[in-house]
């Protein structure tokens, strides 16, 4: 699956990441349009809606997909898209992981230890 999804994206006019594999990048025009896989799951990003919707197009052409709309929550990371970006947290994972271990209502400690404090 993987060398084929990196050969369709190779001959879309992508250029894989050298740093990060599993992400892949294509510019047209002024428009830069990301597509990050993870296993069988593709995450787009792009410049314009249009680049976006141009992609999902091309995409459907060759294989079987569905479209889920705005990534919201995945793995573990809520994702909130802006005009001024993209905000990633896990703060509903940090509660999940609080009440599993009985601890969501323990007492908030800022810092473990007296800040500043000079240890020997």
């Amino acid at each position: 699956w993987n060398e084929k999804l990196n050969q369709t994206l190779k001959s879309l006019g992508f250029e894989r990441c050298s740093k990060e594999p599993s992400v892949y990048q294509k510019r047209v025009r002024q428009d830069t349009l990301l597509v990050a896989v993870y296993v069988d799951d593709l995450f787009v990003s792009g410049s314009s809606e249009k680049i976006v919707t141009e992609f999902k197009i091309e995409m459907e052409l060759k294989f079987e997909m569905s479209d889920l709309g705005r990534l919201s929550y995945y793995l573990g990371i809520e994702v909130c898209q802006h005009k001024g970006g993209i905000t990633l947290s896990q703060r509903r994972y940090a509660l999940k992981i609080l009440e599993e271990a009985g601890m969501l209502e323990c007492n908030l400690a800022h810092t473990p230890m007296e800040a500043g404090l000079q240890l020997s």
